[in-house]
């Protein structure tokens, strides 16, 4: 009975770890967790590398872009722009009226038939363009090229 028990001892400890093998493989794995940890860092400080590798030169090309349109605003503004139109030989026209005896609308209202109108195509309001129209229908009557009243 005595050997039944020393065998039986005997497989206990066999089939139970040992703290030795335990601690071994506890240092094992706490040493594979720091050397991920340190793989990991060095992957995430390289990737800020690359991120702040593009940001530099984003701002670069935005640097770029502005100077660029600096560049561009200059040589298009409108004081060079008539410095050049001048050389070319353009000069400012003098606005041209045309006097008309004639009323260009019908009198609606019972305002005066006779009074003289004169209309400017470098006023800037919207009433010459309207008064335009029936200039053309009179000067067109007039050249008989279309009869009076007729859409030009």
């Amino acid at each position: 009975m005595a050997r039944q028990l020393a065998s039986t001892q005997l497989k206990r400890i066999r089939t139970t770890p040992s703290i030795q093998l335990v601690l071994v493989i506890a240092v094992a794995l706490f040493i594979l967790f720091l050397w991920l940890n340190f793989a990991l860092t060095q992957e995430i400080e390289s990737i800020g590398r690359e991120i702040q590798e593009k940001t530099q030169e984003r701002e670069a090309i935005e640097r770029r872009r502005d100077s660029l349109l600096k560049e561009i605003s200059e040589t298009s503004s409108q004081l060079k722009m008539a410095d050049i139109a001048w050389d070319l030989g353009y000069r400012p026209q003098t606005p041209v009226f045309l006097p008309v005896v004639e009323p260009l609308a019908r009198a609606t209202d019972g305002a005066t038939a006779s009074q003289e109108w004169s209309v400017s195509p470098a006023a800037g309001d919207g009433g010459a363009a309207q008064q335009s129209l029936p200039l053309l229908e009179v000067l067109a009557h007039r050249s008989g090229s279309l009869p009076f009243g007729a859409e030009p």
